[in-house]
């Protein structure tokens, strides 16, 4: 029934034990409007229902490829999923999320006729333990360098993600989806925000996210890798133009990293990228 169809976004679903979420996560992309699309789903070494449930639900839908790989974490994950997309347009999305029936529709419209939009996302809902919609700053470039002001699931260039490399898959405790958009849109590129909420961000209490932010040695650990990975976004933003000054300086922020306690650390931040 689709063998026919050449798609034009890859849905790209990594899932590691969110076997339980893995069904809505799937039935919100069956449901898409736009019949122009690929949905991977990528095993990262689960050892729950995942595989189960995606036969369940994709069943012999063409439109479907289903990977399983060692665990490696969700960047590794991601990055294994979209190099084997065939889609020109990538839009990641996490097992246990959704987007609305439209999304693909309206993202694909805005970014398919304006070459110069390196990203489309939307505004987005929390559901779960939290019901209300996320707060999303409008988007600037040295905002985003401060603090990720984009969702994981905005849609953008397969060929864009080739040439920053993918996801860091040092990066196995959170940030990673912070430090692609910096990469992303390191050398210019515009960023739009559709006015209407497409994705649908399941929020629990206990999460990797949470968890992340939670624990301040993982934090501090992976802020310095969006540091070493960015720096030159970084240090241009402070207005170093000398190879020796900036080398000076990095090497003091990275101690300022590794031997500072939290607070001051974030202090720091603010002061610096705000």
């Amino acid at each position: 029934m689709y063998s026919d169809i050449k798609p034009k976004v890859s849905v790209i679903i990594p899932c590691y034990n969110q076997g339980e979420f893995l069904a809505d996560a799937l039935q919100s992309v069956l449901n898409q409007k736009f019949n122009e699309w690929e949905c991977i789903v990528i095993n990262d070494g689960s050892n729950d229902r995942t595989e189960e449930v995606y036969q369940m639900v994709c069943g012999e839908d063409t439109r479907f490829k289903y990977f399983k790989i060692p665990n490696g974490g969700v960047s590794a994950a991601r990055n294994f999923a979209i190099n084997n997309a065939t889609g020109q347009f990538i839009l990641p999305l996490d097992a246990d999320d959704l987007i609305s029936s439209d999304y693909l529709y309206d993202a694909y419209s805005v970014i398919s006729n304006n070459p110069d939009i390196k990203v489309v996302y939307s505004r987005a809902n929390y559901f779960g333990d939290k019901d209300e919609e996320m707060y999303l700053e409008d988007f600037h470039y040295e905002k985003l360098l401060n603090r990720n002001i984009i969702f994981v699931s905005g849609l953008f260039r397969k060929d864009d993600f080739l040439k920053v490399g993918g996801y860091n898959e040092k990066m196995i405790f959170g940030f990673e989806d912070w430090d692609f958009w910096i990469a992303l849109l390191a050398n210019g590129g515009k960023v739009y925000k559709l006015d209407k909420v497409h994705f649908f961000y399941r929020y629990k209490e206990t999460s990797r996210n949470q968890d992340v932010h939670q624990d301040k040695k993982k934090a501090i650990k992976m802020k310095k890798q969006v540091f070493i990975r960015n720096m030159d976004a970084y240090l241009n933003l402070l207005g170093f133009d000398d190879p020796c000054t900036a080398s000076t300086e990095l090497k003091r922020r990275l101690r300022l990293f590794e031997n500072s306690k939290y607070n001051k650390l974030k202090n720091c931040f603010i002061t610096l990228f705000s």
